[in-house]
């Protein structure tokens, strides 16, 4: 029987990799985090294959924020209500208030703006068929 360990599969290792990127500040640290040298790492970021897989994963990691965010936005309209109410509301609850409301308007315009994208899209392929 053999001493040496079975080599991994490139998927476990864009896994690891990924999962490292999307809570690491800097390459290296996430290079260390995964367990990948740092030049492997680093060919790893160049390869489109990979670049997909992250841009997917970081986009799920954003949607999830972006689900949690609306769910904060009815407490931020009791904030705002509140103030309306005359109530003393601080002013750090009102700014933070207001940036829960800004980015979550700001999520709404680019869901809309992506659907309009995807009817003209759509519409124009319909009219070229």
């Amino acid at each position: 029987m053999s001493n040496t360990k079975p080599r991994e599969s490139d998927v476990t290792k864009n896994d690891r990799a990924i999962e490292a990127l999307l809570s690491c500040s800097t390459l290296a640290e996430a290079a260390r985090k995964a367990d990948i040298p740092y030049s492997s790492f680093r060919r790893l970021m160049y390869d489109p294959a990979f670049q997909a897989e992250l841009r997917q994963a970081r986009c799920a990691v954003l949607d999830g924020a972006l689900v949690y965010l609306r769910g904060m936005a009815q407490k931020a309209v009791q904030v705002v209500e509140e103030t309306l109410d005359g109530k003393a509301v601080t002013g750090i609850r009102l700014s933070a208030a207001k940036w829960v409301l800004e980015k979550g308007l700001e999520g709404l315009v680019s869901d809309l703006t992506d659907r309009v994208t995807e009817l003209e899209e759509e519409k124009r392929r319909n009219t070229n068929a």
